[in-house]
Protein backbone atom coordinates (compact mmCIF):
# COMPACT_ATOMS: atom_id res chain seq x y z
CA UNK A 1 0.00 0.00 0.00
CA UNK A 2 1.31 3.46 -0.70
CA UNK A 3 0.67 6.89 0.97
CA UNK A 4 0.12 10.00 -0.60
CA UNK A 5 2.58 12.46 0.51
CA UNK A 6 2.37 15.96 0.92
CA UNK A 7 4.90 17.20 -1.62
CA UNK A 8 3.07 15.36 -4.36
CA UNK A 9 1.45 18.32 -6.94
CA UNK A 10 -1.77 17.82 -6.59
CA UNK A 11 -1.93 17.90 -2.36
CA UNK A 12 -4.42 20.15 -1.60
CA UNK A 13 -6.68 18.99 -4.49
CA UNK A 14 -7.05 22.88 -5.90
CA UNK A 15 -4.52 21.94 -9.53
CA UNK A 16 -6.98 21.88 -12.47
CA UNK A 17 -9.39 24.20 -10.51
CA UNK A 18 -11.28 27.35 -11.60
CA UNK A 19 -11.23 30.39 -9.02
CA UNK A 20 -12.54 33.74 -8.06
CA UNK A 21 -9.96 35.97 -6.63
CA UNK A 22 -10.70 38.68 -3.95
CA UNK A 23 -9.36 42.46 -3.60
CA UNK A 24 -11.40 44.81 -0.72
CA UNK A 25 -13.98 41.40 -0.45
CA UNK A 26 -15.18 41.83 -4.00
CA UNK A 27 -14.81 39.90 -7.12
CA UNK A 28 -11.15 41.05 -8.50
CA UNK A 29 -10.09 38.25 -10.59
CA UNK A 30 -10.85 34.91 -12.44
CA UNK A 31 -8.32 32.15 -13.76
CA UNK A 32 -7.50 28.12 -13.30
CA UNK A 33 -4.87 26.81 -10.65
CA UNK A 34 -2.35 24.76 -13.39
CA UNK A 35 0.02 23.25 -11.55
CA UNK A 36 1.73 23.36 -8.44
CA UNK A 37 5.89 23.94 -9.14
CA UNK A 38 6.99 23.60 -5.65
CA UNK A 39 5.04 23.76 -2.27
CA UNK A 40 3.41 26.48 -1.18
CA UNK A 41 3.55 28.04 -4.76
CA UNK A 42 0.88 27.73 -7.53
CA UNK A 43 0.71 28.55 -11.24
CA UNK A 44 -2.23 29.92 -11.87
CA UNK A 45 -3.58 31.73 -15.29
CA UNK A 46 -5.82 34.53 -15.34
CA UNK A 47 -8.57 35.31 -17.19
CA UNK A 48 -9.77 38.28 -19.06
CA UNK A 49 -12.78 39.62 -17.89
CA UNK A 50 -14.05 40.72 -21.30
CA UNK A 51 -13.79 37.40 -23.61
CA UNK A 52 -12.86 35.20 -20.53
CA UNK A 53 -9.37 34.01 -21.90
CA UNK A 54 -6.30 32.94 -20.52
CA UNK A 55 -3.93 36.38 -20.58
CA UNK A 56 -1.20 36.03 -18.27
CA UNK A 57 0.57 33.26 -15.31
CA UNK A 58 1.53 34.24 -12.16
CA UNK A 59 3.00 32.39 -9.51
CA UNK A 60 0.84 32.98 -6.30
CA UNK A 61 1.41 31.84 -2.58
CA UNK A 62 -1.23 29.58 -0.81
CA UNK A 63 -1.74 32.05 1.89
CA UNK A 64 -2.64 34.12 -0.53
CA UNK A 65 -5.32 32.28 -1.59
CA UNK A 66 -7.01 31.43 1.41
CA UNK A 67 -9.84 33.88 0.73
CA UNK A 68 -10.61 32.79 -3.06
CA UNK A 69 -13.53 30.85 -4.01
CA UNK A 70 -12.78 27.42 -6.16
CA UNK A 71 -14.90 25.74 -8.21
CA UNK A 72 -14.97 22.07 -10.07
CA UNK A 73 -14.86 23.48 -13.73
CA UNK A 74 -15.23 26.81 -15.53
CA UNK A 75 -19.19 26.27 -15.63
CA UNK A 76 -19.33 26.31 -12.10
CA UNK A 77 -17.33 28.82 -11.65
CA UNK A 78 -19.37 30.66 -14.45
CA UNK A 79 -22.92 29.70 -12.83
CA UNK A 80 -21.41 31.31 -9.49
CA UNK A 81 -20.81 34.83 -11.09
CA UNK A 82 -24.22 34.56 -12.87
CA UNK A 83 -26.20 32.78 -10.13
CA UNK A 84 -24.45 32.37 -7.10
CA UNK A 85 -22.13 33.43 -4.52
CA UNK A 86 -20.26 35.60 -6.72
CA UNK A 87 -23.33 37.05 -8.34
CA UNK A 88 -24.05 40.96 -9.35
CA UNK A 89 -25.51 42.55 -6.08
CA UNK A 90 -24.35 39.78 -3.58
CA UNK A 91 -21.86 40.07 -0.87
CA UNK A 92 -18.97 39.83 -3.26
CA UNK A 93 -20.07 41.90 -6.48
CA UNK A 94 -21.79 45.21 -7.05
CA UNK A 95 -24.98 45.23 -9.00
CA UNK A 96 -22.93 46.66 -12.16
CA UNK A 97 -20.08 44.68 -12.09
Amino acid sequence: MTTKQATEPNDMGIVGRYFHTLKDDKIAGQGVVISRPEPGWYLVTLFDWIVGEPHVCRLVRVEDMAGWFFYENSEMMHHAYQYGIARAGGPYRDDDD
